[in-house]
């Protein structure tokens, strides 16, 4: 579902069950296209109670391994070197 890049990043730095959530509830996000948690909480694919799914899905959006610094500064490393890479230099 990610491009292989993110894939890596995402699996360094979550463990399966995380990443299975990351990838469920960006699949929901573009199917439904809303960001209200008790929409996606009443939507999101697990067999328990609604109010146990928010809280599921509120623990999980407060990881601290979805910060900025942990997850996506180095997912936007990896793609500056992808693209400096192609780039021949001017010299």
């Amino acid at each position: 579902m990610f491009p292989q890049l993110y894939q890596k990043v995402f699996e360094t730095h979550l463990n399966p069950r995380q990443y299975l959530t990351l990838q469920l509830l960006v699949l929901m996000l573009q199917s439904y296209r809303d960001v209200s948690l008790s929409t996606l909480a009443n939507k999101f694919p697990q067999p328990i109670k609604y109010e146990s799914r928010v809280r599921n899905l509120q623990r999980f959006l407060d990881l601290p391994q979805l910060t900025a610094k942990l997850l996506w500064f180095p997912l936007i490393k990896q793609l500056l070197k992808q693209e400096f890479r192609r780039q021949p230099s001017n010299r």
